[in-house]
């Protein structure tokens, strides 16, 4: 539901099944020791809290991405430092 607010406590249990559930594998680069939960749609764009919206990711990662989608996006890696010019991949 949009706008939906969730209390930290139902977060909290919602953070640590959905990083058990990837087995702590980050859902943006691919690499073990995920710590926070990514939103695959993101909230600005109509996605909800369902788990089925939901993966694992390096905070690193998820910050990196923002509000972009898979498809808006080139795939962050823990080596790069900088997003390339969109041009090059549209």
């Amino acid at each position: 539901m949009k706008g939906e607010r969730w209390e930290p406590k139902h977060w909290a249990r919602t953070r640590v099944r959905i990083l058990s559930r990837d087995g702590y594998v980050c859902g943006i680069c691919g690499r073990d020791g995920a710590n926070s939960v990514d939103h695959i749609v993101p909230r600005v764009r109509g996605g909800s809290h369902n788990d089925d919206n939901l993966r694992a990711a390096h905070a690193i990662c998820n910050s990196q991405l923002g509000g972009r989608t898979r498809k808006a996006k080139v795939i962050v890696r823990a080596n790069t430092s900088r997003w390339p010019s969109p041009g090059r991949f549209f």
